[in-house]
């Protein structure tokens, strides 16, 4: 029996039956109590999403000499290159920032000397999951073949 407060001094004793009522309305274990769950609200992000999924308007794409159909996504990893190649002291950061993007933060190596030795044994109960990427023959062919860079020089515009 449990025991619910009333609105007055006394107790109120749910009985079994009104239990057994209750029952297919239980959670179980594991199961969530909005299965839909919260809806993302990210309205910043949606935004960004859209913005670097839509192609360079003309006139900018012209100025930063890109090919037609580029993305934002595309020129700024473009721009991210150009600036890595660089002998500056952007370079190595902009490096950096797109091999770990690619391959994930490095792992930090830890060298022990002296005179004791020491044994490490790393035991995993399940190995944990591999991470897999999309090979690059997977991906469309013709995002490959596209040029990010065009080929000419944009032309002066008319000053008349």
């Amino acid at each position: 029996m449990v025991c619910y407060p009333a609105s007055t001094a006394e107790s109120t004793v749910a009985t079994d039956k009104q239990l057994a009522a209750l029952e297919p309305t239980k959670w179980r274990p594991g199961q969530s109590g909005n299965p839909a769950g919260r809806r993302p609200n990210r309205p910043l992000t949606q935004a960004y999403d859209e913005i670097l999924r839509s192609p360079v308007p003309e006139a900018e794409r012209k100025a930063m000499r890109l090919a037609p159909g580029v993305t934002w996504a595309q020129a700024i990893a473009q721009s991210k290159v150009r600036q890595a190649c660089r002998h500056t002291g952007n370079s190595v950061p902009a490096a950096k920032e797109m091999r770990e993007s690619v391959e994930g933060k490095s792992v930090q190596r830890i060298e022990l000397s002296g005179e004791r030795s020491v044994q490490v044994n790393v035991v995993f109960d399940d190995p944990p999951p591999a991470k897999r990427r999309k090979p690059l023959d997977a991906i469309d062919a013709d995002v490959i073949d596209q040029p990010l860079i065009e080929d000419t020089p944009p032309k002066p515009e008319d000053q008349s």
